[in-house]
């Protein structure tokens, strides 16, 4: 059985991190900042605030397997990685598009991707305007900088990228379609995915490669002036509020 913990999620957000800074030629934030009018120091708060709703929406998503196929095969055919290599393309009418998208597909609906929105702006100090009309832009930046990661992965593929596998493969207490062979997944998409969201079966030691993952993580907190409780806290908020917004929608339903 596969866990996703403390640990796991914050490997998610060291993965989610460098995606950001490297965007866009490592100009992202700066480019973000301009279009919204807000300081670099701002904007790093606010997608900072963001990123974990982005890691507990992957966790959750993969147990839609059916609602995530279509945002899969738009992930295969590289419709965002644009948004991640081009600022003359990331804040277009098209990236907000495709960034509305992944919001429904990672957090199932509207009114749930809103929610988190308003609780990131409390979060990193900004008005829940600036917060709504920014979380979709980084939304399509990091689904286009997770794609071209995956698609450089993958040295001659014998055949299409499998992102529903990728998906499935971390869906958190699924068992594993077939009897597994290694702890290691034969599917370099799957081995990808697990590496991105820190899955990992449960019970061994950690490595010296994971405490430096560990360590890494603390050390770019504290360059953002963030902290490690303060990011824990974050973490811990945010995904009390996604479990509970996700409860009140199912009640409506």
């Amino acid at each position: 059985m596969l866990k996703v913990g403390r640990s796991e999620r914050k490997a998610a957000m060291l993965n989610f991190i460098e995606i950001m800074r490297t965007a866009q030629g490592g100009d992202a934030i700066a480019n973000m900042a301009g279009r919204f009018g807000l300081s670099p120091e701002q904007t790093t708060k606010a997608v900072a605030a963001l990123l974990p709703a982005f890691a507990i929406g992957f966790q959750q998503a993969a147990a839609r397997p059916d609602q995530l196929a279509p945002f899969a095969e738009t992930m295969r055919r590289g419709v965002y990685e644009p948004f991640f290599e081009s600022a003359a393309k990331a804040f277009t009418a098209d990236a907000a598009k495709r960034g509305e998208e992944a919001l429904a597909a990672l957090f199932g609906s509207p009114e749930l991707a809103r929610s988190l929105a308003e609780q990131g702006a409390a979060l990193a100090g900004l008005s829940q305007d600036t917060m709504k009309q920014m979380m979709p832009f980084v939304a399509s930046t990091l689904m286009g900088g997770m794609a071209k990661s995956m698609t450089e992965s993958m040295a001659s593929p014998p055949q299409a990228p499998d992102f529903m596998r990728a998906f499935a493969a971390f869906t958190p207490g699924a068992p594993p379609s077939t009897p597994p062979k290694s702890q290691t997944p034969d599917n370099p998409y799957e081995a990808f995915f697990s590496a991105m969201l820190g899955v990992k079966p449960e019970a061994p030691p950690r490595s010296d490669a994971e405490k430096a993952v560990e360590q890494a993580f603390d050390n770019w907190n504290t360059m953002l002036a963030i902290g490690r409780n303060v990011q824990d806290a974050q973490m811990q908020a945010m995904r009390a509020f996604f479990e509970n917004a996700a409860k009140n929608l199912e009640r409506k339903d």
